[in-house]
């Protein structure tokens, strides 16, 4: 999928002009007190049904970085459900 949207020139050429949609990637890494805890954290998120997260461990294994791709049509709570989700999993904000 690209983020590209072709608009039409307005100066009279036939060929398009080419616009790269803004998109504002966010990050978010969270500590747990355990590499397993931090795995099982990790695996939920692999299907997690809020919102498309990418998701590697960091820092050692105790510790996930968590991004995605801020909603900017209006209210996101994507960090509010990952920061609930985390405290589930005895997670903290990093």
């Amino acid at each position: 999928m690209t983020n590209e949207k072709i608009y039409p020139n307005c100066t009279g050429s036939n060929q398009p002009k080419r616009y790269k949609k803004s998109v504002m990637k966010t990050e978010v890494s969270y500590r747990f007190s355990s590499a397993q805890v931090a795995n099982r954290f990790l695996h939920e998120l692999k299907n997690w049904h809020v919102a498309q997260v990418s998701t590697r461990l960091f820092k050692g294994d105790d510790s996930v970085n968590v991004s995605y791709e801020y909603d900017q049509r209006g209210f996101d709570n994507t960090l509010s459900e990952l920061d609930n989700l985390a405290e589930q999993y005895g997670g903290k904000e990093v």
